[in-house]
């Protein structure tokens, strides 16, 4: 068996080649595979689509899949020309690793994120219930889904977060009061200050929306109070957290302004614009811990190291799946050898014993051609025993090609393994 990995992502081209790559609607991913399937016979394949990846993970058939003839075949399907540059193919070993890797998320662009494991997860099941996708896949997404859970639970590759957004909501949460709801208030409206907001929607806060351009969107959407910036300036509402995030060119808030507001309640200050927001001064007031681009960047810095650090610590684990994991496929390539003997030698058996009680010069009585029938096939269980062990030993020590090689063998002389790939469904 020969399983593969054909596709684009953001290491191998630039993310709006990697975009070109897409499929309009599931249906006409669903007429790619059946087209390929007609063209170059595979037995198990799904996709896996992500916003920086596209990826086909497929389980050959008897013959090698053309990854120049599949890439025609998707540039037509997709109305799109494709660069051969851009693609990448990995077989066997590399490409088991990739999807463990991939589903890891040690090929991802954030490093340690968990939303690719559920991508692949539900985009494997939506194979399976079209039918692309058969045991061999599932084997094998499932040994990546249970590395990728090893990953989270034996290293701390998730632990420290490493987007600005998730940073600054995490330091929200540990200011934020143990004995009152704590109040945020987020000053601008720009296009940051949304991208941010659904990781601040998780906590437990008040929230004050604060602009000068009178939009009310995000406060309405997290249902916030929103107040005019002259207003809040004037006049602000009792906060434990400021972050703010305009386009001003000078900053708004000075250290006269922050003193008067806060007194020596303690108060945590996000400023993430550039130009600052905050004047100079305000981190020498004793009860303000102000936070700029500058800090924060630097502690994502230090967590990204540190979750570099623990990349060699998930190779193991990745290496033992691996190894479960082709286990688990030889099993189902030698349970089909196994059935191919076994009905082999049945009918082998069945046909002996009819040549055998034609060849007798008197009929034998109902019950003693049962018996002899029940003892031929006794003898067929007991003899079919000795090649399957044979071949057991043969991929312990030569692995499953040398099986492959010994049933071809057999198919050119005996009526056995002439069929199509036992691999099929």
């Amino acid at each position: 068996m020969r399983n593969l990995v054909i596709g684009i992502n953001f290491k191998t081209a630039p993310l709006h080649k990697v975009a070109q790559v897409q499929f309009a609607q599931p249906s006409d991913l669903l007429q790619f595979l059946a087209a390929l399937k007609s063209q170059q016979p595979f037995t198990e394949a799904f996709f896996l689509q992500t916003c920086n990846r596209r990826e086909f993970y497929i389980i050959e058939g008897e013959q090698s899949l053309n990854v120049d003839q599949f890439l025609d075949l998707l540039a037509s399907h997709i109305g799109q020309n494709l660069n051969r540059a851009d693609f990448f193919q990995l077989a066997d070993m590399e490409a088991t690793r990739h999807l463990l890797s991939v589903s890891s998320s040690l090929e991802s662009m954030v490093l340690g994120e968990t939303e690719i494991t559920k991508q692949v997860k539900i985009q494997a099941k939506q194979a399976q219930i079209k039918g692309f996708a058969g045991k061999y896949i599932q084997a094998w997404v499932d040994a990546a889904l249970r590395a990728a859970k090893r990953v989270r639970n034996e290293t701390e590759i998730t632990r420290n977060v490493i987007s600005m957004a998730s940073l600054a909501s995490r330091f929200a949460r540990q200011h934020a009061s143990q004995e009152r709801r704590s109040t945020i208030a987020f000053i601008g409206a720009g296009h940051y200050m949304a991208s941010i907001m659904p990781h601040f929607a998780k906590l437990d806060c008040d929230f004050v929306f604060v602009n000068r351009s009178d939009r009310r969107d995000l406060a309405a959407q997290y249902h916030g109070t929103y107040i005019p910036l002259d207003q809040f300036l004037k006049a602000p509402p009792s906060f434990d957290v400021m972050v703010t995030a305009t386009a001003a060119s000078e900053p708004i808030f000075s250290k006269q302004w922050v003193h008067q507001q806060t007194g020596e309640r303690p108060v945590l200050i996000l400023d993430m614009a550039l130009p600052k927001d905050v004047a100079k001064g305000v981190e020498t007031l004793s009860n303000i811990t102000l936070m700029g681009l500058e800090e924060m960047e630097r502690t994502l810095t230090e967590n990204r190291e540190s979750r570099l650090r623990e990349v060699p610590k998930a190779n193991p684990i990745l290496q033992e799946s691996i190894d479960q994991l082709h286990n688990r496929w030889q099993e189902f390539d030698m349970a089909a050898i196994h059935q191919e003997i076994a009905a082999h030698y049945r009918a082998t058996g069945a046909k002996a014993v009819d040549h055998l009680l034609k060849a007798l010069p008197t009929p034998v009585s109902h019950d003693h051609e049962l018996a002899l029938r029940a003892w031929a096939e006794d003898l067929v269980k007991r003899l079919v025993h000795v090649p399957i062990l044979g071949l057991k030993g043969v991929v312990d020590e030569f692995g499953i090609n040398a099986v492959d090689a010994y049933t071809k063998k057999l198919a050119t002389a005996t009526p056995l393994f002439r069929h199509a790939d036992r691999r099929n469904p």
